[in-house]
């Protein structure tokens, strides 16, 4: 009784005489590629920063042992912020060693960040997938006061653009120049005699 691992016996390539026969036989085993071999998958995503690669998932699966596996098949992860970088093909070995490594990269988006209703150069950022959102830029216009973005900040970078709108108040606090001017005494002219410093609210 013969076993390897990996294939299935099938038989002898001769059919074996019933009695020995006056010279010697040499019988050889025949195989079949066996069902149910094990081999892995690790799913590798890149690193919000960009510096590298980190195992994010693995998964076990079995194949027929000599059957070639092209690893871009099995790329699950792709979509939703991810992208297919490299996925490895192998044969499935008899003895379940086999590796099949797939590597994503992260897709990148823009945060925009713009003065809303009032004049100003909007910033923009890029940011990959799931990295941390950049501090919010400060915003200034005369006359106004920053009341708040249009909507909370997201933490990470989702998988689309994001654009932040600034919302103004009038600032009741702006200040104004009210000048008095007296009529010259001795022709139709007027002469700047007091200067105040007022302070309302923006119109």
């Amino acid at each position: 009784s013969f076993s390897c691992q990996g294939y299935v016996f099938s038989g002898w390539d001769i059919e074996l005489p019933a009695t020995m026969p006056a010279e010697d036989v040499t019988v050889n085993a025949t195989w079949t590629a066996g069902e149910g071999v094990e081999y892995r998958v690790e799913h590798y995503v890149q690193n919000v920063n960009g510096d590298g690669y980190t195992l994010t998932e693995t998964d076990n699966r079995t194949g027929t042992t000599g059957a070639v596996v092209d690893g871009s098949t099995l790329a699950k992860l792709v979509g939703n912020g991810l992208t297919l970088k490299s996925a490895e093909s192998k044969t499935v070995a008899a003895d379940g060693s086999t590796v099949i490594k797939i590597y994503y990269d992260r897709a990148s988006y823009t945060v925009s960040f713009t003065y809303g209703n009032k004049v100003g150069e909007a910033v923009v950022y890029t940011v990959r997938y799931g990295a941390a959102l950049p501090e919010a830029p400060v915003f200034t216009v005369a006359g106004y006061v920053f009341a708040a973005w249009n909507s909370d900040m997201a933490s990470t970078m989702p998988a689309s653009n994001l654009t932040y709108v600034a919302q103004w108040v009038a600032d009741d606090n702006t200040a104004f120049t009210v000048e008095h001017h007296y009529q010259n005494a001795g022709d139709d002219g007027y002469a700047l005699v007091e200067t105040e410093t007022k302070y309302g609210t923006t119109d």
